[in-house]
């Protein structure tokens, strides 16, 4: 006897959790779930473009939807309080103009108005369901689909299947039937549709992010081709310049040791090549730790307006004769890339001077206006012998 109470037990238990799960099926589909916002073509009050051509049509959709609705149900119940008939074709019509913003509460609105017409009389008609609200009822259900996920779904067919067969219960099984198919598959299309945007954004997404990874990886690949030649030009600097300027050095302070009767004029322009040639190996050891990217490479403040005065210095002691009055412009006047530019400039007239015309006068002179730096080097003709 126990074995038969248990399997009763079991089965009671059963039912009862499928009965709590349809509960609340039912009940999240009639007050649960978030009312997502349904395609914009849909909203009433239309929005642009063609506003005009949009409410016409909504305008006689409407307009054509509440008319025979109204005269279809006044048919089925010609004995009935026409202000229910009236009602109910509200409640079948009015929920449109919110399918395009709140879809979950236009198709509760409209399931409402299909259980207050199956209050109604029985009628001898074959065909009880207004066509106009019957389609807008179909495309609620499908942009649910479309829009919902979850049990919730489940809680739509089962309303939409039990109205539609209520007001259809006096006519022929297979009509309301059909229809509760139909409600069916609208909520499979609808649901397919929404898994395939789903779909479709996620490999947007994940194209995004391998563009996005790609776009770095070849930003990577190109700066490690500027290291890489900027370390091979470092390399030849060092190599060629470096090494040259190194024997200078070397060669100008061990040539007063190898002779030690040089005038001391002599000693005093081996010493000045010997400063020369160090300055420049530095500036390029700089040079060179700065093209290969060294955080550790040694920084020494730009050459500027200030050392301008030092440059003429060194041209002086070199043999060149130049006339120079030192301005009073202070590197805060002037930006400090404009003042290593003037230091270059300076710099390759002297050497031009040096070089093209030895032996001649050089005047320089500079002159700063309100939005330029002048710069004048001019050197005396020199006589041909």
């Amino acid at each position: 006897m126990s074995e038969p109470r248990t399997s009763a037990k079991s089965v009671l238990t059963v039912l009862a959790g499928a009965g709590r799960s349809v509960y609340r099926t039912l009940t999240e589909a009639a007050a649960g779930g978030q009312d997502r916002t349904g395609p914009a073509w849909l909203a009433f009050p239309p929005r642009a473009p063609l506003t005009w051509l949009k409410t016409t049509l909504w305008c006689v959709w409407l307009g054509g939807s509440l008319m025979s609705s109204w005269a279809i149900i006044a048919e089925i119940a010609p004995r009935f309080w026409p202000g229910t008939a009236m009602i109910a074709a509200g409640l079948l019509t009015a929920p449109v103009l919110l399918i395009g913003r709140r879809p979950l509460t236009a198709w509760r609105l409209q399931t409402l108005g299909w259980l207050l017409l199956s209050a109604l009389p029985e009628g001898s008609q074959e065909w009880v369901w207004p066509p106009c609200p019957l389609v807008a009822y179909g495309v609620m259900v499908a942009l649910l689909a479309a829009r919902q996920a979850g049990s919730i779904l489940i809680g739509v067919w089962l309303w939409s299947s039990v109205g539609l067969a209520l007001v259809g219960r006096h006519t022929h099984p297979t009509l309301w039937a059909s229809l509760a198919l139909l409600m069916g598959v609208l909520l499979l299309v609808g649901d397919l549709w929404r898994q395939r945007a789903r779909s479709k954004a996620a490999l947007a997404e994940t194209s995004s992010a391998l563009a996005l990874a790609s776009a770095e990886r070849d930003a990577s690949e190109v700066e490690r081709a500027v290291l890489e030649e900027r370390t091979r030009i470092a390399r030849d600097i060092h190599d060629v310049v470096a090494h040259h300027m190194s024997i200078i050095a070397i060669q100008a302070q061990a040539a007063p040791l190898r002779t030690p009767d040089l005038p001391p004029q002599t000693v005093q322009v081996f010493a000045l090549i010997e400063d020369t040639a160090k300055q420049a190996l530095n500036q390029t050891r700089q040079i060179v730790g700065l093209l290969r990217g060294q955080a550790t490479a040694e920084r020494t403040p730009a050459p500027g307006l200030a050392t301008i005065a030092d440059l003429v210095q060194s041209a002086r002691a070199n043999g060149l004769k130049v006339i120079y009055e030192p301005v009073d412009l202070s590197d805060d006047e002037v930006p400090a890339s404009l003042g290593l530019t003037a230091y270059r400039v300076v710099q390759e007239g002297l050497a031009n001077v040096a070089r093209h015309a030895p032996g001649a006068m050089v005047s320089l002179s500079l002159r700063r206006t309100s939005d330029q730096l002048q710069i004048t080097l001019r050197n005396t003709p020199v006589v041909l012998r």
